[in-house]
């Protein structure tokens, strides 16, 4: 009788244990954590999107963040200098527009450094400011033909200038590379027409 006994205890021993192994293995794995929100890139994009909603602050702490995890960030001095831009510094700005210039890596960053000075004439509106935004978007455009920032900026400047026909075919041009800024785009082409 204890053989018996010893035989059942060591069967349901061993099925308990083979249940274990075998669900075990089945599991699904944990996925390692990847820290991807506190990136430069990534507090850069959020950064933008504040500024587009008018939280200047909330977009200059954004980007100080991102120039704090790589000072070398040539797009976080771009957000810094169009919050600048807002707050009425544009001596600083600039500055930090120039700092963009500086450190851009690619074609990209280099020719969003003249967009953001692009932006910051339009703000200004200062002497010959039109014909500084005609350059910088020159500029833009001999670096990186179809890059829609460039002639989405170049639009609403000549929408502030009253030369309608000119935003209208800025605004096309954005709608035509079909990248970013189309509902913008769209939305400002059915104003100006």
């Amino acid at each position: 009788m204890k053989f018996c006994n010893y035989r059942y205890a060591s069967f349901v021993f061993l099925s308990f244990f083979s249940f274990i192994l075998i669900t075990s293995g089945c599991a699904p794995k944990a996925r390692p954590t990847i820290i991807t929100l506190d990136t430069p890139e990534h507090h850069v994009f959020s950064g933008m999107k504040l500024l587009e909603n008018g939280r200047i602050l909330d977009a200059e702490r954004e980007f100080n963040l991102a120039k704090e995890l790589d000072p070398k960030y040539s797009l976080a001095y771009k957000g810094l200098g169009l919050v600048l831009g807002f707050k009425g510094n544009y001596e600083a700005a600039f500055q930090n527009m120039s700092r963009t210039k500086e450190l851009a890596k690619s074609k990209e960053e280099k020719a969003l450094a003249y967009v953001g000075l692009m932006r910051l004439y339009i703000q200004q509106k200062g002497n010959n400011w039109l014909e500084n935004v005609e350059d910088n978007f020159n500029k833009a455009k001999l670096i990186l033909k179809s890059l829609p920032d460039s002639y989405f900026y170049m639009g609403i400047a000549y929408k502030e200038a009253h030369k309608f026909g000119d935003a209208a075919e800025a605004f096309k041009k954005v709608l035509l590379i079909n990248k970013t800024f189309i509902d913008k785009a769209n939305h400002q082409l059915k104003l100006v027409q």
